[in-house]
């Protein structure tokens, strides 16, 4: 998350922008992780 996003403590004041990147992420995150089992 940090690695991906490392204006994270600056973003602070945009608390819903960051609500939405959280929820669009925990969305991917489970699909990177299958993609990358299926390229190992």
């Amino acid at each position: 998350m940090y690695l991906l996003y490392p204006n994270f403590r600056q973003n602070k004041r945009e608390k819903k922008d960051l609500l939405r990147i959280n929820q669009i992420v925990r969305v991917l995150l489970p699909v990177n992780v299958r993609v990358l089992h299926n390229r190992v």
